[in-house]
């Protein structure tokens, strides 16, 4: 089973799986005291893709905020998205921003840097 649906809270992004196009997408804040809990269902994800009939999966990130310590964590899965990469499973990355955020879009250079993943960075025009 590879659903993985969590609703937004004040400190966590939504958290929604599209089965029909086994995509995972995570938006919202990030900002959790203690990040564990939540990145923990992330790796669940992670497994249940490794161990499912399917091998293509797209994992898609917009964040609007998010703290150091998720910096870190965001990393961390990030790695381990390669890791899994070279195991066989074929995961692509999506780190979208909001056009105008120089910072976001840097960010999303820095994870690309510090993983070894090819993640797609997509802006986002901002809207009226």
């Amino acid at each position: 089973m590879i659903e993985l649906n969590l609703e937004e809270t004040a400190n966590t992004p939504k958290v929604s799986y599209d089965a029909s196009e086994h995509r995972l997408e995570i938006e919202g804040r990030l900002l959790p005291e203690h990040p564990g809990p939540f990145f923990e269902k992330l790796y669940s994800w992670l497994e249940d893709a490794k161990n499912s009939e399917h091998s293509d999966f797209i994992v898609s990130f917009y964040l609007y905020y998010y703290n150091t310590t998720s910096t870190k964590r965001l990393v961390m899965f990030f790695q381990e998205v390669d890791r899994q990469l070279a195991l066989g499973l074929n995961i692509g990355l999506e780190w979208k921003y909001d056009e105008e955020d120089e910072d976001a879009h840097d960010d999303g250079v820095d994870f690309k840097e510090a993983s070894k993943v090819d993640i797609k960075l997509i802006g986002i025009p901002e809207t009226d």
